[in-house]
């Protein structure tokens, strides 16, 4: 469980510091070089959710995302003596959700800063790449490992 819970300090240490720093060194829109060819920085407001869905549905987004964390942290207890790996992937999603739900609380919307050059996809944020992490990392392990117990 320590596992978790250190994994979900860790990525909302890192994603809301981030976010700070695109909010305090960036203009809305901003796109600055990082990695030639592979991301840059572009600060927007997402007043949404993945992709620009519910667009504007920022207390629905509060109340759904409240009911998700509810039910990891849930998880989180109630599977403590599962695998590392578990503890990984339920800390990786409560951190995404958090990180998420925080911007909302205290700005009204999510700051996104990701931008990749090599495909058009959208524009993300450390949150949401734990999000994603999380569910692939969950799913691998449903697939892969019989020794794993019922993880939902």
């Amino acid at each position: 469980m320590i596992f978790a819970f250190l994994t979900v300090f860790f990525i909302l240490l890192a994603d809301q510091s981030l976010k700070y720093w695109i909010l305090t060194n960036f203009d809305l829109y901003e796109q600055k070089e990082a990695l030639s060819g592979v991301f840059s920085w572009f600060y927007i407001q997402n007043k949404g959710a993945g992709w620009g869905i519910l667009d504007g549905k920022i207390p629905f987004l509060v109340v759904i995302s409240l009911l998700v964390s509810g039910y990891l942290l849930y998880l989180i207890i109630r599977n403590r003596h599962q695998k590392p790996l578990v503890q990984l992937a339920y800390g990786l999603l409560l951190g995404g959700a958090l990180g998420n739900l925080i911007d909302r609380l205290r700005i009204g919307y999510v700051v996104d800063m990701f931008k990749l050059e090599f495909i058009n996809f959208p524009i993300f944020n450390i949150a949401d790449l734990a999000l994603a992490l999380g569910i692939i990392l969950l799913l691998l392990i449903v697939l892969f490992d019989n020794d794993v117990e019922e993880l939902l």
